[in-house]
């Protein structure tokens, strides 16, 4: 009789564990598998030196549920961190920069590289405020300095000519 059950068990693919359980233990439960708690009968599983464990439903025996459970809140800490994280550094970027820190923190969110992206462009509107920032000389000082490096040789006619229509075209 057991190996018919063993038989139907692997046929099934595990759906009948329980019963394959008790046929390895023995044919005959003990007692206490019979005993209800709360009004419900406790599942019996025997293994092969004829021991019995008893659990009840929703009883105090170990549960499964804290290993998918504990992986998964840990999974959303270690998320919610990382999203703190890109979205705060993202915002202190863009502040130091003058940009708008909501666009930084969205792109920050949103790429998968938009913390290098906001990064990158803090680099690029600094190095433009720099620029921007130095004040330029009269265009009349800057062609009589030009012409000067003329005259003493250290600029030829060709720079002269090209610097001199660059200067010009600021204006």
């Amino acid at each position: 009789m057991s190996r018919q059950v063993l038989v139907v068990c692997v046929l099934l693919a595990g759906a009948c564990w329980p019963a394959a359980a008790l046929a390895a233990a023995g044919p005959n439960p003990p007692a206490k598998c019979y005993v209800m708690k709360d009004g419900e009968l406790p599942t019996c599983y025997g293994d092969d030196n004829g021991h019995w464990t008893v659990r009840y439903p929703g009883g105090s025996g170990s549960s499964d549920a804290g290993w998918i459970v504990g992986p998964l809140v840990l999974a959303a800490l270690i998320g919610g961190g990382v999203i703190a994280y890109r979205v705060s550094t993202a915002r202190d970027i863009a502040r130091r920069a003058g940009m708008d820190e909501r666009r930084a923190a969205t792109t920050a969110l949103l790429s998968p590289n938009g913390l290098d992206a906001t990064y990158v462009a803090a680099g690029l509107r600094q190095q433009k405020q720099t620029r921007q920032l130095a004040p330029l000389k009269p265009t009349e000082d800057r062609l009589a300095e030009l012409q000067q490096l003329l005259d003493e040789g250290l600029v030829s006619q060709a720079e002269y000519t090209d610097r001199r229509h660059a200067i010009l075209g600021d204006v």
